[in-house]
């Protein structure tokens, strides 16, 4: 590490906190989930605001950008033949409710910044961009380029980096903001898709709806019966009886679906009280019980998927979202599979898991399996311990997913240190630690300036 550099950049970040926190609350403002698509723009308005925002941050800054038809933009710094790359994103997922602060505020509580997005990626983008700042304000001279890209889809299936690699050349080497330190160096296979039945001849079930995203554990589900009598209060479970309809309300926990043991699923319990209530005579009843036998363990044992491997561990099942309307009962699933095992015998097993359930759509995002002594992994893990302090953390594996798996060389690296003060991606109250992400945009301004000098 240049100590004389690092003074500058530590200065230079030091001095414009104030800045950073404005421009980030700024970017939280915009509820950037995927939306409707218009004619010029592909995931909506507020996505598209949430890009225009972030490219007029880098106009202003000096660098040079280019808008890829509201997929995503990128900015770049120097003008080397070679490139490395930043990835970030700026769309969410559904915030959901039971906020403490408005989850599109920016709220400052202590160091703590609130809203959806601020760890899940637009804190990490802004560290990103604070620390191409710094770099700028030092005067460095780079012999590659630098280029930060910014996306919009990576929540609902990363079709903006598909968009952008036909048009741009990938990164010589990359890496995305969008996880952990030290550096992710694998990530799990990630399966989705969805389960669909017929329901004939119910005359008991009006209604199901819980879950807002198959990547994130529910925290409520709710259900509708045609129903004479108020059954027994139980545990994350409340009824409401009015003109013969029972109205069921299952509560649980927000998790990351990469992470469901950090959740409590509501769908599950939902489906568990639906069973005890709807009589065995009702059509819907097997239909119910098949979805809570095969899909409340988190495991995958309910439909015998379970397996594991000792580069990512054991594969993991999210019942994300549910819903019935018009006679027919969809649900929705995540699977984040491990890397070196073959992901096809799982669906294969998935096609026929559910009796009375057609599988309607399954696919897979393929993960990553990066050496650990390769230039890109061994570099950003010799500057994290470095920097950080941290000597003894290893790289590690994850069942998240990140851009870094839509580019033949790159890794997911940071911005949560371990033990650090962050969380709630993709839960309600999800907070950053401002001081945190400034310590991450400087450790990110030392690793773009040795990668790019390398």
């Amino acid at each position: 590490m240049d100590n004389n550099l690092d003074k500058k950049i530590t200065q230079y970040l030091n001095d414009n906190k104030d800045n950073f926190i404005s421009d980030l609350r700024k970017l939280l403002s915009f509820n950037s989930i995927k939306g409707e698509a218009l004619p010029d723009k592909p995931f909506g308005e507020e996505p598209a605001k949430a890009l225009d925002f972030m490219q007029s941050l880098c106009d202003e800054a000096g660098l040079h950008t280019t808008n890829y038809d509201y997929y995503c933009m990128d900015a770049c710094l120097g003008d080397g033949e070679e490139t490395i790359g930043a990835l970030c994103h700026l769309d969410i997922v559904p915030a959901g409710e039971g906020w403490d602060y408005p989850p599109f505020g920016g709220e400052m509580v202590g160091s703590r910044m609130y809203g959806r997005g601020v760890t899940d990626d637009k804190g990490p983008a802004m560290a990103i961009f604070y620390a191409v700042k710094a770099l700028l304000d030092a005067g460095v001279e780079l012999n590659k380029t630098v280029k930060l890209i910014f996306g919009s889809d990576e929540e609902t299936g990363m079709s903006d980096m598909a968009h952008y690699l036909k048009k741009v050349k990938a990164p010589d080497y990359a890496f995305s903001p969008d996880a952990d330190f030290p550096v992710i160096y694998a990530e799990k296979n990630i399966m989705g898709g969805f389960y669909q039945a017929n329901v004939e001849g119910s005359t008991k079930l009006v209604s199901i709806k819980g879950g807002t995203a198959t990547n994130a554990v529910p925290n409520s589900a709710v259900a509708i019966i045609k129903h004479d009598t108020l059954p027994k209060a139980i545990d994350k479970i409340t009824y409401e009886l009015n003109d013969g309809l029972l109205t069921i309300t299952a509560e649980g926990i927000a998790a990351h679906a990469s992470l469901p043991h950090k959740g409590d699923n509501a769908i599950s319990t939902l489906l568990k009280a639906l069973v005890e209530v709807l009589p065995d005579e009702d059509a819907a009843k097997p239909l119910i019980k098949t979805l809570s036998d095969g899909l409340s363990a988190s495991d995958g044992s309910g439909i015998g998927i379970d397996c594991r491997d000792d580069i990512t561990g054991a594969l993991t099942l999210n019942h994300g979202v549910i819903k019935y309307e018009d006679n027919v009962i969809t649900s929705s699933f995540d699977i984040r599979h491990p890397v070196t095992l073959d992901y096809k015998e799982v669906m294969e097993k998935m096609k026929t898991a559910l009796k009375g359930f057609e599988l309607k759509k399954i696919y897979c995002s393929v993960g990553i399996y990066r050496p650990k002594d390769g230039k890109l992994v061994s570099t950003l893990q010799s500057l994290y311990r470095e920097i950080s302090g941290d000597t003894e953390s290893e790289p590690i594996a994850i069942g998240g997913g990140t851009y870094a798996r839509c580019l033949p060389n790159a890794v997911a690296f940071g911005p949560v240190f371990p033990n650090g003060n962050a969380g709630g991606a993709h839960t309600i109250n999800e907070y950053a630690d401002v001081d945190e992400l400034l310590k991450a945009a400087r450790l990110y301004a030392h690793c773009l300036y040795s990668l790019a000098n390398s």
